[in-house]
């Protein structure tokens, strides 16, 4: 009859330690088995890859703005009087440009999304202009 009742509460005793387990499975999150910090570490590798490609397609853009100051030098009136103009928007265009650039690189989270879909949308406007002109 001991035995009995030995064998009856270690089945009970193990019943209710799976039912205590069962209910800390339930109560808290699953936690995907990714490294700390490895997202972070990707969402910065994606961000500076944007950052450098963007620096280096604006640095392009301005080797077609300094062809176009050397074909307004040498244009003669009203051609000179228009591509004098149109410079004149580009550049302002290429410093608004580069400062979204510069807040783009120093923006972080959200914000650097909200900063980037901005940038892309003044940047695609520029890179237009500027085929435009040439």
């Amino acid at each position: 009859m001991n035995k009995l009742l030995l064998v009856l509460l270690s089945v009970l005793l193990v019943f209710t330690a799976a039912c205590e387990k069962k209910k800390e499975e339930q109560i808290l999150p699953k936690v995907d088995a990714v490294a700390p910090g490895e997202t972070g570490e990707q969402a910065k590798l994606e961000r500076e890859t944007y950052i450098r490609e963007a620096q280096k397609e604006l640095d392009e853009l301005a080797v077609n703005l300094a062809e176009i100051r050397k074909k307004a030098v040498v244009a003669k009136g009203n051609a000179r009087e228009k591509l004098d103009q149109q410079i004149q928007a580009l550049e302002q265009e290429q410093k608004d440009v580069a400062g979204k650039l510069l807040n783009l690189k120093s923006a972080i989270g959200e914000r650097w999304q909200e900063l980037k879909s901005d940038f892309a949308t003044s940047f695609a406007k520029f890179k237009q202009s500027v085929k435009n002109v040439i």
